[in-house]
């Protein structure tokens, strides 16, 4: 989850966008933002789509630096993952 960090460009599904929203049980990836007409409450309407956590393995972010390391690819460091079996055992 530690890769999973709000503004990361990420990519689910075949639908890019930016990570809008982290917590334990799911991420909201935001795939388009428009302008409201002045006078709404809110200065943006966002689309984004949510996933839960058992789909974070299929979530691809964008390459980042943290801690001189470079990381790319799927995210699988969420809580209760070592519990599971291997990839091969699948």
């Amino acid at each position: 989850m530690k890769h999973l960090q709000v503004g990361a460009h990420a990519r689910f599904d075949q639908i890019d966008g930016h990570i809008e929203f982290v917590c334990d049980e799911y991420v909201t990836i935001c795939v388009s933002t428009k302008p409201n007409p002045p006078g709404s409450r809110q200065p943006f309407n966002k689309c984004c789509i949510l996933v839960y956590q058992s789909d974070w393995g299929d979530i691809e972010v964008e390459p980042i630096k943290q801690y001189g390391k470079s990381y790319s690819g799927t995210t699988n460091d969420h809580p209760g993952n070592e519990m599971l079996p291997s990839i091969e055992e699948r």
